[in-house]
């Protein structure tokens, strides 16, 4: 992980996982047959760090001016047994928060696609530094001042993050996918943005390349305090004004 309070994926299989207290209803859902809704809060104040991974579904992640973390979970899928082989975590060690979607071994999404989709919708604190992975579905971010470190594997990424300046440190990847970030027009802080196939847009003066394969474009608002770096494989990028 990019950042020293997050724990290895292997260590959190360590962790005791918090009961999902609260409501878990099953009902039919549009095309899918089945769902399942869960809802979690960890109010403990010191939250630092937030750690999501998700292999199938979309990430809504929020700041807000509150010390816990907020959790809204969607399963859906094709029969109660897609549900029963998909697994959401929610776990807390000290100031590090944890939300993971695992299946069982041999029932996941990538053993005969025959696990449940997640759809998380995640409020967490506002300058908590976040990790953030998700195999296949679109991942959007908003109202965060903290670092991120955030990796898209097949889906469009769209972040929206004030000012970015100071010693904030912003790192995003996507194999496959639109990549759209809005940041402050007074912000501090140098982009490093590249992409093997797809357009570059800074909406500041940049120093922008065109290679045989790929685009890049390195700018700075202020004095460049702040770092952002942003690379996709397959799909364009654009940094807009917030």
């Amino acid at each position: 992980m990019a950042y020293g309070g997050f724990m290895t994926a292997k260590s959190f299989l360590l962790l005791a996982v918090i009961s999902l207290a609260g409501c878990v209803g099953v009902s039919s859902f549009g095309g899918h047959n089945v769902e399942a809704r869960i809802h979690h809060a960890l109010p403990a104040a010191g939250v630092r760090y937030v750690n999501v991974e998700n292999v199938s579904g979309s990430i809504v992640i929020d700041g807000w001016n509150h010390s816990g973390v907020d959790v809204s979970a969607l399963e859906y899928g094709s029969d109660q047994g897609a549900l029963d082989r998909t697994h959401v975590s929610i776990g807390q060690n000290g100031s590090t928060v944890f939300v993971k979607t695992t299946y069982d071994s041999g029932g996941g999404f990538f053993f005969g696609h025959n696990g449940a989709q997640v759809d998380y919708t995640i409020h967490v604190p506002a300058t908590a530094s976040i990790s953030v992975s998700n195999v296949s579905g679109p991942t959007t971010l908003k109202g965060l001042d903290g670092n991120l470190d955030v990796s898209e594997i097949s889906g469009a990424l769209d972040a929206s993050l004030g000012r970015v300046a100071g010693t904030r440190n912003i790192h995003m990847s996507a194999i496959s996918g639109h990549m759209t970030v809005r940041i402050a027009r007074n912000s501090d802080a140098r982009v490093d943005a590249s992409t093997i196939s797809g357009d570059v847009n800074l909406f500041f003066p940049s120093d922008t390349h065109q290679g045989s394969v790929g685009n890049a474009a390195t700018g700075q608002l202020g004095k460049g305090a702040a770092s952002m770096t942003l690379k996709t494989i397959s799909g364009a990028i654009d940094v807009l004004p917030k």
